[in-house]
């Protein structure tokens, strides 16, 4: 049976490449954002400073996907 994904927001505080972002959760941990390929659309309007929503693992605390801006900076 497959866990269901951990939903929480975070802060985009930079870019590490094309797909990648750094992310501040509210706890203060920092992680790596992705981008999913057919989510192309919001990857371009991206940028430092806006509130993204994310889905995270169980089982990796360290990354998580970017599935929505919640507010852009």
């Amino acid at each position: 049976m497959k866990d269901r994904p951990i939903v929480t927001q975070g802060k985009v505080i930079g870019r590490r490449d094309e797909r990648t972002f750094y992310v501040e959760l509210k706890n203060s941990k920092q992680i790596i954002g992705h981008t999913e390929l057919k989510m192309a659309h919001i990857r371009d309007q991206i940028k430092d400073g806006d509130m993204v929503r994310l889905e995270m693992t169980t089982f990796d605390f360290e990354k998580g996907r970017i599935t929505e801006i919640l507010t852009a900076s």
